[in-house]
């Protein structure tokens, strides 16, 4: 598998050397879709505006909410997992653990203050909601790294984000172990733009301590239509979905796809209120879904045509 910091990599030089490319020079096709992808992100960093100490402490946060969800899953399963699936959440719990320290530490270093814990509502009641709920989380903080990555603006804090990337990605692949999905469903991971993850990631806040509120808004919730279910969406499925605050503007879904010539891309359907939209050939391993105002012509989902999402869903 393309380890993150290979894809940071190639991103940044391709994006440097954008404007100094000869026009004698051709790019492969893969290269081309490199070439591109990095031109979105950095373009869309630009546009968030977010300092270094703000992306820090994002990751922070994200970091906060995995250790303690860990921490409580751990404590109140009992004898209700097995000693496998045990020692493999103790061992993401003590890496979450070590990402708090450190990023905490870097914040202070740099004269800003560090996020705090905050209150959360996690469902630990089964074995089966805990490694759900994990499946989420290890999947949000690796897409939340790849999609905060090209705003940093400072190399030394880039690579560190990169080095806890890896490992949330390895992380997943041992959530996905334990589920025993396939471990590396796609060649590509998804990234997320910080309200696209701040989305994925609200649902588990109750509530923060003043001054650990993120300057970040997420968008409206979506969720299924009650009486659906993930894991039974296919290629083909009609997947009605609800928004926290109505689907308005929505004309499209997009569900992320990271087919090898084309990283960082979505698929776009149509979509209606009552009939939702159906899950399009090309789709597979984990998606996230969108609803958005507008197709556009570089497949791409941002921030400015977001109307509500993401969601996440995992097909077979």
């Amino acid at each position: 598998m393309v380890s993150l910091k290979t894809i940071f990599s190639v991103a940044a030089v391709l994006a440097t050397a954008a404007s100094a490319l000869p026009a004698s020079i051709r790019l492969t096709s893969r290269q081309a879709n490199y070439y591109k992808l990095a031109v979105r992100q950095n373009a869309m960093a630009k546009s968030m505006n977010l300092t270094d100490p703000v992306i820090l402490n994002f990751a922070l946060t994200l970091e906060h909410l995995e250790s303690s969800f860990y921490d409580q899953a751990l404590n109140e399963s009992g004898n209700k997992m097995d000693d496998n699936m045990r020692n493999a959440l103790r061992t993401v719990r003590d890496s979450e653990a070590t990402h708090v320290v450190f990023l905490t530490s870097s914040l202070a270093q740099t004269g800003a203050k560090p996020v705090e814990s905050c209150k959360y509502n996690f469902n630990t009641s089964d074995v089966n909601n805990i490694i759900k709920t994990a499946a989420v989380l290890e999947n949000v903080g690796v897409g939340a790294y790849l999609g905060a990555a090209p705003a940093i603006s400072d190399k030394n804090v880039l690579s560190a984000a990169a080095s806890i990337a890896t490992v949330e990605a390895r992380h997943q692949t041992s959530i996905r172990s334990l589920l025993k999905q396939d471990l590396v469903p796609q060649p590509f991971d998804s990234s997320l733009s910080p309200r696209a993850a701040f989305t994925l990631a609200k649902p588990f806040i109750a509530s923060c301590p003043d001054g650990s509120n993120l300057p970040i808004e997420p968008f409206p919730a979506l969720t299924m239509m009650p009486g659906q279910e993930s894991a039974q969406m296919t290629v083909g499925s009609s997947v009605k979905l609800l928004a926290e605050q109505g689907a308005g503007s929505a004309k499209n879904c997009a569900f992320t796809t990271t087919p090898d010539q084309s990283p960082g891309g979505a698929l776009f359907v149509s979509f209606s209120e009552s009939e939702g939209c159906q899950v399009p050939q090309g789709v597979s391993g984990i998606t996230y879904v969108f609803l958005t105002s507008s197709n556009p012509a570089d497949s791409a989902v941002t921030d400015a045509i977001t109307v509500a999402g993401p969601m996440a869903m995992v097909l077979s």
